[in-house]
């Protein structure tokens, strides 16, 4: 399963070609939307406009305190009343940067979390922001699981030295590759023998 927590800009619904489905509701909770190979997907385009940004409503609109208590409890709503079943894992997709009230909220949601995956550029300024948030994840006791290099070769920068600095490892470097962003724009997934879907499939064994 899928939760996608960024929730003003929820992406993975098209990226697992479910983008305009919705929940099925019954007597045991919502439903989520499979993607392919049966990933259920939870996500806020499935309950709000999907076209258009969040409007909260409420005491002190647009206050950011108030706003990250709403956040949070969307996110555990989702967890507490999606009908997941019996499920192998479940991702929780943060949005960029992960804004700071976001890991201490999933953390105390799930106490047996097992950890972060963290994805990045080779970007100076990506890699800026992301050992920030891993020193944060850090703070809050949740163990990093390994970098993702995103877009790798794109930029002269290297993840390996911010691995090797918090005593983790880069479990995939993941090229800028034009049929993986048709593949992400269309929700059609790559076939299995695809150079690139070899490369997710050894960082998910990695991961298991």
């Amino acid at each position: 399963g899928i939760l996608d927590a960024d929730l003003n800009g929820p992406s993975i619904p098209r990226m697992l070609g479910v983008a305009g489905k919705r929940f099925l509701y019954d007597e045991n909770g919502a439903r989520p939307p499979e993607g392919p190979l049966g990933i259920k997907v939870a996500a806020m385009s499935f309950v709000a406009d999907p076209t258009g940004p969040l409007r909260w409503k409420g005491p002190m609109d647009l206050t950011p305190v108030w706003l990250g208590m709403m956040e949070a409890g969307v996110i555990r709503e989702f967890l507490s009343d999606t009908v997941w079943g019996e499920l192998d894992s479940l991702l929780f997709d943060l949005p960029p940067g992960a804004a700071a009230d976001k890991p201490p909220a999933i953390a105390n949601f799930i106490p047996d979390l097992h950890g972060a995956l963290v994805v990045t550029t080779g970007s100076a300024v990506a890699l800026e922001v992301v050992r920030r948030s891993m020193l944060y994840a850090r703070d809050l006791g949740i163990p990093i699981l390994g970098l993702v290099e995103n877009m790798s070769g794109l930029f002269a920068g290297d993840a390996g030295a911010l691995a090797r600095e918090m005593k983790t490892s880069v479990l995939a470097r993941i090229p800028l590759d034009k049929d993986l962003a048709q593949s992400l724009d269309t929700g059609v997934p790559l076939p299995e023998g695809h150079p690139v879907s070899r490369q997710f499939l050894d960082l998910a064994r990695a991961l298991r």
